[in-house]
């Protein structure tokens, strides 16, 4: 077998029963789930973990912290240049950025992982972008990452010369895409945000594995 991640997910809904009064509640497994949810496999076979560490995350056994930026007028940096991965792995530590490779002090404040997209604001052609006018930056959220939290991301598009997602070549934009397409890059980004979402003061540390 290639070079490969073996990913696990587990998931465990928890429901809350309320006592009587002055005693604690207690925590069971949701009744109408009975069960931990979960699933593991292995991802796409990848090149190698030979990126810089940068654009990998890691490299010759030293991690390379990711500092996620603060404030409404700042404009969230790219995780990294890596042009279509196979992999994408996000933890926030739950710690603020201090440098690369050491952690600052402890946090409460959570990540928001969201894809930046390119959309025009004038034009389309059979229901998308023809990149028409002005270029507009538009933020889709696709987690919300609590001290300690992570996802992962497993894909395949690339790999398997996958074009389209719907009836039209060139609909599907890879997750974190750098060139041009139909729809323009998906560069993956993070923010940090105070735990009720408010903007953050300083930004976290985020541990990642980007490979291909």
């Amino acid at each position: 077998m290639a070079d490969h991640l073996d990913i696990k997910v587990s998931v465990t809904p928890i429901e809350e029963l309320a006592e009587e009064a002055g005693l604690e509640t207690t925590s069971i497994i949701a009744s109408d789930v009975l069960r931990v949810l979960g699933g593991s496999g292995t991802s796409e076979d990848l090149a190698n973990y030979g990126g810089s560490a940068a654009n990998q995350g890691y490299t010759a056994g030293t991690v390379n912290y990711f500092d996620t930026v603060v404030g409404d007028a700042t404009v969230p940096t790219d995780l990294t240049a890596t042009d279509s991965p196979d992999a994408i792995f996000i933890k926030n530590t739950g710690y603020k950025f201090s440098s690369v490779t050491v952690l600052g002090t402890a946090t409460t404040d959570c990540v928001m992982v969201a894809l930046e997209q390119v959309a025009w604001a004038t034009g389309s052609q059979a229901g998308f972008s023809n990149e028409a006018d002005s270029g507009e930056i538009h933020y889709y959220e696709i987690g919300w990452l609590k001290p300690g939290q992570a996802m992962v991301f497993p894909l395949g598009a690339v790999k398997n010369s996958i074009t389209k997602m719907g009836a039209i070549a060139g609909d599907l934009t890879p997750m974190n895409k750098a060139g041009s397409s139909s729809l323009g890059s998906a560069a993956v980004v993070l923010k940090t945000f105070t735990s009720a979402g408010a903007e953050a003061t300083d930004g976290n540390a985020v541990e990642y594995l980007v490979v291909t």
